[in-house]
């Protein structure tokens, strides 16, 4: 499920019942990375908002640098079509979704890339402090 490096990994994506692994797979990273408990819930909500339904198939990936940890996913256009009505459902409503994605990142996109559409969100790194 997992490919990753010290400073990023790639998680596979596309079956519902791969969403609560995902989002451990996010909070173990943040605790590997020794970020804030703060930076790697927002994190964890972050990926769970960008995953939509949980359905759709592609790949999410986590970036860290020494300021930033960023999180990216991928959708072909029919996905994207799919997502979009997801969104457009969401219990929050779609630009409560936005606003949401706006609260949980320091900085946000949606864009078209050569794939289809990618959905990037930034937060910045806290460090937890030297483990002990």
């Amino acid at each position: 499920m997992e490919e990753g490096l010290a400073d990023q990994a790639e998680l596979a994506i596309g079956d519902v019942a791969l969403v609560s692994a995902v989002r451990a797979q996010v909070r173990d990273h943040g605790a590997r990375w020794r970020l804030s408990a703060e930076v790697t819930d927002r994190l964890v909500q972050l990926t769970h908002e960008m995953l939509g339904p949980g359905t759709l198939p592609g790949r999410l990936r986590l970036v860290r640098d020494d300021r930033h940890v960023t999180v990216t996913a991928e959708y072909a256009p029919r996905e994207w079509e799919q997502f979009r009505r997801w969104r457009a459902q969401h219990p929050l409503g779609e630009d409560t979704w936005r606003g949401l994605m706006r609260q949980l990142a320091d900085d946000w996109r949606q864009e078209r890339s050569a794939a289809g559409v990618r959905l990037w969100a930034r937060v910045t790194v806290i460090p937890a402090g030297p483990a002990g």
